[in-house]
């Protein structure tokens, strides 16, 4: 079984139509924040943070292969106090 998920093109960003239809049409309703402004200010904060996120998320892989390497060479076990 396989789930199709569409996405939509805004602000340049790609983003699920329903959490788009989601926000458009329930979360930014009342809030006096018009949906193109909020979707060109989240493609800015994206572009600002996605650099950052990924070298993040490359020294997180490179701690955890490190993590991975040390139990595989060394016999730990976890012990019950």
């Amino acid at each position: 079984m396989s789930i199709s998920t569409h996405y939509i093109d805004v602000a340049g960003i790609k983003i699920e139509k329903g959490l788009h239809d989601f926000l458009v049409n329930d979360a930014l309703p009342g809030t006096g924040i018009d949906a193109a402004a909020f979707f060109d200010s989240m493609a800015k904060l994206f572009a600002e943070f996605a650099p950052k996120n990924r070298a993040l998320l490359q020294k997180r892989a490179q701690l955890q292969h490190q993590i991975d390497e040390w139990h595989q060479s060394n016999d730990y076990t976890v012990r019950k106090l």
